[in-house]
């Protein structure tokens, strides 16, 4: 059934999309993030809706032709969790996030009765703002085809569900990578999963900066991550466990 419709909804869209007419009613993005140390859930839903052959978020129209992107990348697997597409983004490490990341565990390591020096401290700043081995690290972080992630921190939930004449198909996102990558559609399966940061290009292009749905999709997070891969290992070559 849900594989049916997602291939006529698929055939519609690839019909109607010369005409400029979209057949979905609706699409609702919704993100939802709760851990035991909070007393609440942080949750943000957004809803996309169709008036006559336009597309409005919260009285604000949306391009069309960011829809038909947003559901051709969410049906097109081009594995392109590369070295080679983080550098085209032209991305860039922030100097703060690194000297607040390597005060946290400088703090870690000064709990075990060792100490990091500063020309480790200074070293460190020098190799990441000049993205030193970031080309392993993507290796290292790229998502395994064999593979399902859990959380990194408590319960997180990163739907998208695109709703036709009482019907829907939705698409679920993983946020162990930081970037909403990979993603399945419909239920958590190996076979339905796939891999695609076209996908994140076109949520930020659609969500107003600040939202939290949006900001789960951002480049930015796979850096911050590098930024601790980094420390990490340096950490454990300089301050091998005994």
């Amino acid at each position: 059934m849900k594989k049916n419709l997602l291939l006529g909804l698929l055939i519609n869209f690839q019909t109607t999309f010369s005409q400029n007419s979209i057949k979905f009613d609706s699409i609702v993005l919704n993100y939802n993030y709760s851990t035991l140390a909070l007393k609440k859930d942080i949750s943000e839903t957004l809803k996309i809706i169709r008036v006559d052959n336009s597309f409005h978020l919260s009285n604000k129209k949306i391009d069309s032709t960011l829809i038909n992107n947003l559901w051709i990348e969410l049906n097109t697997k081009k594995d392109n969790f590369t070295y080679d597409y983080f550098l085209l983004k032209k991305l860039k490490v922030k100097k703060y996030k690194i000297k607040k990341s390597i005060n946290f565990y400088s703090q870690i390591v000064h709990s075990q009765n060792k100490k990091m020096s500063q020309d480790l401290k200074n070293e460190l700043i020098i190799d990441i703002t000049n993205l030193k081995d970031f080309s392993e690290f993507i290796e290292f972080e790229k998502p395994k085809k064999e593979s399902i992630y859990g959380s990194l921190d408590g319960r997180k939930s990163i739907l998208i569900c695109f709703y036709y004449e009482g019907e829907k198909t939705f698409f679920k996102f993983e946020d162990y990578h930081r970037c909403g990558q990979p993603f399945y559609i419909g239920e958590k399966l190996i076979k339905n999963k796939l891999v695609n940061l076209d996908v994140n290009q076109v949520i930020l292009d659609i969500l107003p900066s600040k939202s939290k749905f949006g900001k789960e999709f951002n480049y930015q997070n796979v850096m911050d991550k590098y930024i601790d891969w980094y420390i990490l290992r340096a950490i454990e070559k300089n301050f091998p466990t005994e």
